[in-house]
């Protein structure tokens, strides 16, 4: 006779609170948003959960949405689509084109940003875009919480850096205004057949100058790439760069994406970097002469 397969316990907390509560009881329980991540290739009606399951379809705080003059405030639980619903006229508009375009609309509705960001061993499409906007991130577990900047949410190894029992509870991503944005996806970050990239740049030009300069990508796995003194290196230049130095900015890019590697040691295939070096080349054509 087959064996019975053991029943799976899911837990509804009704609030925040509860939820603590019940992540520091039960360590190990699957915490259950959106799903889509967890329930990728899956393609039996019996769905392979382990014994505990906490559902966070009830917990209403995860889900808000709120604006001061100087950010936005993401609750973790916002699934993706909602992001671009209600983000239109608030956010900056490369926020709306990566929310609206990494997936299907059926896929969107369910994700959210929260299981987007907390994904161990992928980064995946909304961290590069978070990380670039300087964004920051509220950990909690129970009785305490903390805040840290978006590129403290990874090591250098691009691991997740939460402690024990923590989850990502608010994101908040400053409200500013960017001359230049470009977003650009390819391929899946799970798939590493399709070679993939994901790909954020935020600049902003003030009487001639540049300003401001952010360029993240992520590729398979856990590679995440930001270079801090690549990025100054544009900052002060005037606007329209001249062609000369828009050249050098992208030789000296190319050298750095040839020693990138991921924390398993794979490097970027050559795809991958010309999907890099286009994505940099039409954000740097946005001011250049």
């Amino acid at each position: 006779m087959p064996s019975k397969a053991k029943p799976v316990y899911v837990y509804y907390p009704d609030n925040l609170g509860e939820f603590l509560q019940l992540r520091r009881r039960k360590p190990d329980a699957l915490v259950y948003a959106g799903g889509t991540y967890i329930l990728k290739g899956t393609e039996t009606r019996l769905v392979p959960l382990p014994q505990e399951v906490i559902s966070l379809q009830w917990v209403e705080e995860l889900k808000r949405v709120s604006r001061t003059d100087r950010y936005v405030e993401l609750g973790a639980g916002c699934s993706l689509a909602r992001i671009v619903e209600v983000g239109r006229n608030v956010l900056p508009g490369s926020f709306v084109q990566a929310f609206s375009t990494v997936a299907p609309m059926g896929v969107i509705s369910l994700a959210t940003i929260g299981g987007n960001l907390s994904v161990e061993d992928h980064v995946l499409s909304s961290y590069p875009l978070i990380l670039a906007a300087d964004s920051r991130i509220e950990l909690r577990r129970h009785g305490n919480a903390r805040w840290i900047p978006a590129g403290r949410l990874r090591d250098e190894r691009g691991q997740l850096t939460f402690e024990s029992g923590e989850i990502i509870s608010r994101i908040r991503v400053p409200l500013e205004t960017w001359n230049v944005q470009v977003f650009a996806s390819f391929g899946r970050p799970y798939i590493w057949e399709s070679e993939p990239v994901v790909f954020a740049g935020l600049a902003k030009t003030d009487t001639g100058v540049v300003d401001d300069f952010r360029m993240v990508f992520s590729a398979h796995g856990r590679i995440l790439f930001r270079n801090r003194e690549l990025e100054a290196e544009l900052v002060g230049r005037r606007a329209p760069l001249p062609a000369r130095e828009a050249q050098s900015f992208i030789r000296r890019l190319e050298g750095l994406l040839a020693e990138t590697t991921s924390s398993a040691g794979s490097r970027l295939s050559s795809l991958q970097r010309r999907r890099v070096l286009g994505s940099a080349r039409r954000m740097i054509a946005r001011f250049s002469g």
